[in-house]
């Protein structure tokens, strides 16, 4: 096997055999070690080979008992790993590539749509010209159903008209209007009536009408008249506009 593995000649021989004049206890781990003993003399004494002879090798080379422990117990967790990087990396360039390819696929719809649709072509074909078109439809529409809205809003006739409806009769209250002033729906009335209840009488008429059901009283900028109480009344009305969603 030796001779095999090693390609020199190996022979066994029996040294306290050739020297039976020896006059100590011979025995296998005696004469074993007697054997190294001698063969590591002559090797001392012959004439060194160049290159030497190099007898770690193969079976006997140096090996990192170490490595391989630790290549044994993780081998199947790195192989496992080793597997799921390359499936990472080939999932990687195909969702690159359907990644571009349905980039790619977008803007010739994109360009046929707009070119249907938008009746865009040329420059105006690309995704800012088609945001732009959306964008100015979005606020043509919004304009529109803002207008729909407004066209169906009451007018300041009309609620000067319900705040008429709702005064009371001229029996009932002697009533000066100078200032009234309607704001979308704010409305604020000035005038003079001749006592505070009167006036009660009137801020509980205009409750009917106020959007709230609250009509609040301020101080009056009007001048003073004798005999006649100034009053200033602001609410809020329903002007009959829907807000707009978007």
């Amino acid at each position: 096997f030796l001779t095999q593995l090693l390609e020199v000649p190996v022979n066994k021989i029996s040294t306290l055999q050739n020297f039976p004049t020896i006059l100590f206890y011979k025995s296998p781990p005696i004469e074993a070690k007697i054997g190294l003993a001698l063969g590591l003399a002559v090797e001392g004494l012959k004439k060194p080979r160049n290159p030497a002879f190099n007898f770690l090798r193969g079976e006997f080379a140096k090996q990192n008992y170490r490595l391989q422990a630790m290549w044994s117990k993780w081998k199947n967790v790195a192989q496992y790993a080793i597997a799921a990087l390359v499936v990472l990396f080939i999932y990687t360039n195909l969702r690159d590539s359907f990644s571009v390819a349905l980039v790619e696929r977008t803007e010739e719809v994109l360009k046929t749509q707009a070119k249907t649709v938008a009746k865009l072509s040329g420059k105006n074909a690309t995704d800012a010209g088609i945001k732009k078109y959306i964008r100015e439809n979005k606020k043509r529409a919004t304009d529109l159903k803002t207008l729909s809205n407004i066209a169906s809003m009451n007018s300041a006739m009309d609620v000067l008209k319900k705040i008429t409806d709702a005064t009371p009769a001229k029996n009932a209250l002697t009533l000066d209007i100078r200032k009234i002033h309607i704001n979308q729906t704010d409305v604020s009335i000035e005038g003079y009536l001749n006592s505070q209840r009167e006036l009660s009488l009137l801020q509980q008429s205009l409750n009917n009408v106020a959007a709230n059901g609250k009509v609040t009283t301020s101080t009056s900028t009007l001048s003073p008249i004798i005999n006649r109480t100034s009053f200033a009344l602001s609410f809020q009305v329903d002007r009959g506009v829907q807000k707009v969603t978007k």
